[in-house]
């Protein structure tokens, strides 16, 4: 990984969880996980998820960003192209029933995701 690429002008919520999901795909090559593509993206979005969701009540949110951070949410869980979409759906139930460490593990493990 040599650089991570962002574009300029983003409200600060959107450019945060941007910017989980593409350190999150930094990660996952630094640590050398191999995986489907579908897997790679959907962990990534599970990230950029776990990140607006970690801002839930945040005491320096106004209502619009309030808004914003539900609404991305959504588009996060809506999506329905096959690797953004059904990867983080998929990646969402195994987080929900094994947390995000088991996940990881097992992915960096054995390539695919826990059962």
């Amino acid at each position: 990984v040599s650089a991570i690429l962002i574009l300029h002008g983003m409200p600060r919520m959107l450019f945060c969880s941007v910017l989980a999901h593409e350190l999150t795909h930094a990660y996952l090559k630094l640590g050398d996980f191999e995986m489907t593509l579908q897997i790679e993206e959907g962990l990534c979005q599970l990230m950029s998820y776990l990140y607006l969701k970690s801002q839930q009540g945040s005491i320096h949110s106004t209502a619009e960003q309030e808004k914003e951070r539900v609404y991305h949410m959504n588009k996060i869980f809506e999506d329905e192209s096959v690797l953004y979409g059904e990867g983080f759906r998929m990646c969402f139930d195994a987080y929900t029933k094994y947390g995000l460490k088991n996940v990881l593990n097992h992915v960096k493990l054995c390539g695919n995701l826990p059962m």
